[in-house]
């Protein structure tokens, strides 16, 4: 398959994740995901660099043009290694949550790991659209709709119904949260900053 055919092929399982059934192993699903952000990761490399050109040339400077260039190598990297290390994270505390803790999920990590995989595709494929100015606010859409996906997915991967596979991303996701908020007022204390900001 071409790298275009990859992203249609992706954004057809984004338009239908009723289709996110395949059964995959965590390399499996690792491979398909560096097939599928192959085009997304060149969109985003030329849009980083475009704009960093043109910015720095209207301001008359080389600042914004090694900003593009900076921002492009941190695009690759992103993608490369960030994108999957978040993923495999993911997966292991929605696992350990909904499925350890709570008894919800009913597969192993592989079809946790396939799931949030899938769920990722809405933002991964439209990533690019952060480096243009206004149409990066779009973003937000495709962060909801990565949400639904990744619920969707869930759910075929699981065998479980849609109501129980929401249950387990959004008790993981409180749980995340709170854990995020102690971290950071402990943090701040930690700092002596809590006194300035009255915790």
């Amino acid at each position: 398959m071409s790298i275009l055919d990859n992203f249609k092929e992706a954004l057809g399982r984004c338009t239908n994740p009723n289709k996110n059934t395949g059964k995959m192993e965590v390399m499996d699903a690792l491979k398909y995901y560096y097939r599928v952000m192959i085009l997304p990761m060149i969109v985003s490399v030329v849009l980083a660099l475009i704009f960093g050109i043109f910015v720095g040339s209207a301001l008359g400077g080389v600042g914004s043009i090694f900003g593009g260039v900076v921002t492009a190598v941190i695009a690759v990297v992103y993608f490369i290694v960030l994108i999957p290390i978040g993923l495999l994270f993911s997966a292991a505390v929605l696992q350990l949550f909904a499925k350890m803790v709570f008894g919800i999920y009913k597969g192993n990590y592989s079809r946790t790991f396939t799931a949030v995989m899938f769920g990722a595709l809405p933002v991964i494929l439209f990533y690019w659209l952060g480096f243009i100015p206004v149409l990066g606010m779009l973003l937000l859409v495709f962060g909801l709709w990565s949400i639904y996906t990744t619920v969707v997915s869930l759910s075929k991967q699981h065998n479980i119904s849609l109501g129980k596979a929401f249950l387990g991303w959004i008790i993981t996701a409180v749980i995340l949260a709170v854990i995020e908020i102690v971290l950071v007022v402990v943090g701040l204390q930690a700092f002596g900053l809590g006194n300035l900001l009255h915790l």
